[in-house]
């Protein structure tokens, strides 16, 4: 039942402060933890709990549903939500499941597609600037959904259980960074 989930995403916008998922409303408090805005995501045609949750730089939010193959980019002032399809080269990128929306800057953000076992950056166009295929079972190394989490100096960190170090990844191709590795064990 949707009414007695707690909250089950968040996501940092910077300065501006961070959004929630609670109770199938979209929440965004401002620094000092005032909730700003309570919206029901059932208003922009979403029925399902959303299964991630960014937020880009300039303010708008990426939401993605379980089971689509889609995310939506909304504006919540001007009230809109609108499909955001994603595109490499021309030709669609499939979505299986999405675990993770991380902004990074410039209005772009980082994918996690679990289910395709993939870390994908794009912009709020839907353009799919790079793409990196992990090569794993969900058994092996990575902790699965990915869980990507952008760092203060501008890395993604990923956790690997098996190593028991965090993975540090060049935000821009997402390779290996200049020192790849922090143990976390």
């Amino acid at each position: 039942d949707r009414d007695t989930l707690g909250p089950t995403r968040i996501a940092a916008a910077g300065d501006a402060g961070w959004w929630a998922i609670s109770h199938h409303h979209l929440h965004r408090f401002d620094r000092t933890g005032q909730r700003t805005w309570k919206i029901s995501l059932s208003n922009f045609g979403i029925d399902n709990p959303a299964a991630g949750l960014g937020v880009l730089s300039d303010g708008r939010v990426l939401l993605s549903e379980p089971g689509e193959s889609h995310l939506r980019l909304c504006d919540f002032p001007a009230r809109t939500c609108v499909p955001l399809p994603l595109e490499r080269r021309g030709h669609e990128v499939a979505l299986r499941r999405v675990a993770l929306l991380q902004g990074v800057s410039d209005n772009r953000f980082v994918i996690s597609d679990d289910f395709g076992r993939r870390l994908m950056l794009a912009d709020a166009t839907g353009e799919v600037l790079t793409m990196r295929t992990l090569h794993v079972k969900p058994a092996d190394h990575y902790q699965i959904p990915f869980q990507p989490r952008l760092s203060a100096d501008g890395e993604l960190l990923l956790p690997n259980r098996k190593t028991q170090q965090i993975e540090r990844l060049n935000v821009d191709t997402l390779e290996p960074a200049e020192k790849p590795v922090l143990s976390a064990g």
